[in-house]
């Protein structure tokens, strides 16, 4: 692009989804705090709406990021001046400097969604004869809640273990091909998994992903229509 060309095309891009009230999903980046939302242009910022009850404090300094609805491969990174400007009607807003530029491209390939409240969407290893709950989950991995378990004793990290699985209650099994242990905190653990060939196991969870955006979509409409009330 033309010197500029890129920051006036970010900026008619923000333009875009304010005045069309687009829903974007946004991530708060390093720590794992993913949301909808929508924005709005004021003065040379950009305002996200903070979630009803979120009462997190978010260190100025951090950064959102969101991809752009119906262009998947353009990303969008803020960084956040103010976590919490409230206005006198009781709303509040992440107030973030406009970019110069899109953001580079994520090294994650899906979109994560945020699985913790539902108690019946476990992790299973059969071998170890143990099952975890599934708190962020994509088309090409997972984070899983340990509780107090040490898994790091159990699993090395870049080591493939098989088999595995995903279940929703106790009737429906996502078979997965290698599942690879990338990241150990201390209550939970990050895996990478492909499904190999089974069509079946990758229907399921593209079915199971589609869902959970229908379910983010609607609990979004519906908190922007009683927050506006």
């Amino acid at each position: 692009m033309i010197l500029g060309g890129e920051k006036r095309a970010v900026t008619r891009t923000l333009e875009r989804l304010h005045e069309q009230h687009t829903p974007i999903r946004v991530e708060i980046e390093k720590l794992g705090i993913r949301f909808r939302s929508n924005l709005a242009l004021r003065k040379g910022v950009v305002a996200i709406s903070r979630p009803m009850g979120f009462n997190m404090e978010i260190p100025a300094g951090s950064t959102i990021r969101f991809k752009v609805p119906e262009k998947k491969d353009r990303e969008i990174q803020l960084a956040i001046a103010n976590p919490n400007f409230q206005m006198a009607n009781g709303r509040s807003f992440f107030i973030c400097a406009l970019p110069e530029k899109f953001a580079p491209k994520s090294m994650r390939a899906s979109e994560r969604f945020r699985t913790s409240r539902f108690k019946n969407l476990l992790f299973h290893f059969p071998d170890m004869h143990s099952a975890y709950r599934i708190i962020d989950l994509s088309l090409s991995g997972c984070r899983i809640a340990t509780r107090s378990e040490n898994l790091a004793a159990v699993l090395t990290e870049g080591e493939p273990i098989q088999p595995a699985e995903i279940r929703i209650g106790e009737s429906v099994q996502i078979e997965l091909g290698s599942v690879i242990p990338r990241a150990f905190r201390e209550s939970n653990v990050g895996l990478q998994f492909d499904l190999g060939r089974d069509q079946t196991s990758k229907d399921r969870l593209e079915k199971l992903l589609k869902w959970l955006e229908d379910w983010e979509n609607k609990l979004s409409r519906f908190a922007s229509e009683n927050q506006e009330a």
